[in-house]
């Protein structure tokens, strides 16, 4: 009897939940659906989470320009530095741990390589000369200096560069056998001091085939955690804070290097994965500026002892230094074809906007292009790949502008899912899109980082933690004292409640009531005009003081936040929830507020409606199906 009463119990939760859905789905609205509660799935409704009163977004961002004409002009007066790579290609490129000749005007080509091996993070030597090196030769290791000969003509002409290759490892020559389970490959290539907006101006190219072609993810609303590089790339490989970590500061007579870091390339390594990690601008290293580096190579494969005899600004010989980054992770995975050894890689690109504006747009084509061969040779089937950046510009003229202090707290984060993932778990790709616009942290790429590698696809996150995946669902209540970011850092928008009789209110609501109006205007005579019934709440949506009274940071460690900046906002965000006449309906909107003037401005795309409309536009229903939620048919009046 018992059992049969506990089926009955699910057999009804599983209906009603249904129902629910279906209902859900039945509202019209303008805007997110997301605003509205969020989309939930059958099994998150049978292990317990609220549906009854659905949680409302918390943190709502400013909403930027791509360009504000304050912006333009930065960008206008900005000039690109000239690349100076070298017209004459390369005669010999590295194909699968073999030198190969990429020439045809060159003949009897002969080479001698110099191969470069690390002492320290802050020395690397010369080893002795390999001589008598021709096409399809070995790499004699993973850095080299290349001095070749060969003849043009009658000529004889000589040829030097530089090389990052990838000889194969011992280890990973004698795992051969199949993993017990799947294993997903993690590509993370990142550039320095790029908000998410600085991104799709410099990369349009880029931005539009990563996500509408390859329907990447772009994290909307990601907020960095601290000031500087350390502290956007610390949470993401550590899961911590510099301040959580030893101490490792130079001149602290207590620091230590920085080995026995919690790194997540350890947590791969020991998974069985090659590990490979580097950034250029080796004399303000992430990890070697500051602090005391690594007393040993951290990962497999580790680019700072070329970087540093290198010592290039834009180009190596023929190719600029961010292709020579991207030839290095296509070359990793050559070297290393195949499901027998997953990847870790992370690469780091800093030079081209360290200090400069525009000077990334000259990457925009060579990476669309890069894309386009990670598809082609099937590497997105099973590769997660992220394209990202630390923080936004920090140094710029930018930052003088209010949008400037938002565009530093919101860098581009983005995220590929692998094809075959994709198919495993059909309801990843949704909750990773679901998710774009909630709140999201560096301690979350940790996080995911760590699903990845046990991904279960039924677990029930906690939503106390500090860093959330985001394959899974992050809250819609997050705030930013939830996600560890602190005030001056957080982008969010400030909320204080508002008396729904402060004439402000009213207004708002009328403008917004307006704006229907203007779209019914021809349809007047099938539907009805709306008035304002009432106000059932109002909220301010202010700049964070904070965000706006930063200026630096007052240490040289990026810590202690100076709050001496005196800039004013220029703007503020209305949030009211209001009834119309004589449809009944109920919407939520947001209005923008002009400081300087008092004036008011509604966007359709801001407003939703939050109760069922039913029948009520039956008149345009499949005429004109985007004014349902606000058409209220006449013939209904009498």
């Amino acid at each position: 009897m018992k059992c049969r009463f506990k089926n009955l119990i699910f057999i009804s939760v599983v209906f009603s939940s249904f129902t629910y859905i279906f209902f859900l789905r039945s509202w019209g609205g303008f805007g997110s659906s997301q605003t509205n509660g969020g989309k939930y799935s059958i099994i998150q409704l049978l292990q317990g989470k609220s549906i009854v009163s659905p949680k409302r977004l918390q943190c709502v961002k400013d909403k930027l320009e791509l360009w504000p004409e304050e912006i333009r002009k930065i960008y206008n007066e900005d000039n690109i530095e000239p690349m100076g790579c070298s017209s004459e290609r390369d005669w010999i490129i590295v194909i699968n741990g073999t030198l190969q000749v990429q020439v045809t005007d060159i003949t009897d080509i002969q080479c001698q390589a110099t191969p470069i091996v690390r002492v320290n993070d802050f020395t690397e030597r010369e080893e002795a000369k390999i001589t008598g090196l021709v096409a399809g030769s070995k790499i004699p290791s993973d850095f080299f200096r290349l001095d070749c000969i060969g003849r043009k003509d009658s000529l004889t002409k000589t040829f030097r560069t530089y090389y990052s290759a990838i000889k194969k490892r011992e280890k990973f020559q004698k795992n051969k056998r199949k993993a017990s389970r799947k294993k997903w490959n993690v590509l993370m290539f990142g550039f320095d001091s790029v908000s998410r907006m600085q991104w799709m101006r410099l990369l349009p190219q880029t931005h539009h085939y990563w996500t509408k072609v390859l329907n990447a993810t772009v994290l909307e609303s990601y907020n960095i955690v601290g000031d500087g590089t350390p502290q956007a790339l610390l949470p993401i490989l550590t899961g911590k804070t510099e301040v959580e970590l030893p101490e490792a500061r130079r001149g602290h007579a207590d620091a230590v290097q920085v080995d026995n870091h919690p790194w997540i390339w350890k947590q791969f390594s020991n998974d069985g994965y090659v590990t490979q990690w580097g950034e250029d601008g080796q004399s303000f290293g992430t990890f070697q500026f500051r602090m005391l580096g690594f007393k040993d190579p951290p990962t497999d494969y580790y680019l700072r002892p070329f970087e540093r005899a290198v010592h290039k600004k834009f180009c190596l010989g023929s190719v600029p230094t961010h292709k020579q980054m991207t030839n290095w992770i296509d070359e990793l995975w050559r070297v290393y074809k195949g499901e027998e050894t997953p990847k870790f890689s992370f690469l780091f690109h800093s030079v081209y906007t360290h200090g400069y504006t525009k000077q990334l747009s000259i990457a925009d084509e060579d990476m669309k292009k890069w894309l386009k061969h990670l598809k082609d040779d099937n590497i997105l089937k099973n590769t997660f790949v992220i394209l990202m950046a630390d923080h936004g510009p920090r140094f710029l003229s930018l930052r003088a502008h209010i949008q400037g202090k938002y565009e530093e707290r919101n860098p581009y984060f983005s995220i590929r899912i692998p094809d075959d993932f994709d198919k495993m778990y059909p309801n990843a790709r949704a909750t990773l899109q679901q998710n774009a616009n909630r709140l999201t942290t560096p301690f979350d790429i940790h996080a995911t980082f760590e699903d990845i590698l046990n991904f279960d696809p039924f677990e029930v996150i906690d939503e106390r933690k500090r860093g959330l995946s985001i394959l899974k669902d992050i809250p819609l209540d997050r705030t930013c004292n939830k996600a560890g970011i602190e005030a001056h850092w957080c982008s969010c928008l400030s909320w204080k409640k508002l008396k729904i009789t402060d004439p402000l209110v009213t207004k708002s609501a009328e403008s917004v009531i307006s704006l229907f109006n203007s779209h019914l205007v021809p349809f007047s005579k099938s539907c009805s005009k709306l008035k304002l019934g009432s106000v059932i709440s109002a909220l301010k949506l202010e700049h964070n003081s904070d965000v706006l009274k930063f200026k630096k940071s007052s240490d040289q460690h990026g810590r202690v936040a100076d709050l001496s900046d005196e800039m004013k906002a220029d703007d503020a965000r209305i949030r009211v929830d209001f009834i119309t006449l004589p449809n009944n309906g109920r919407y939520e909107a947001t209005v923008k507020l002009n400081l300087i003037n008092n004036s008011l401005s509604a966007d359709m795309t801001q407003i939703s409606r939050i109760n069922r409309y039913g029948k009520q536009p039956h008149c345009i229903m499949d005429r004109v199906p985007e004014l349902r939620p606000i058409c209220y048919c006449i013939v209904q009046l009498n």
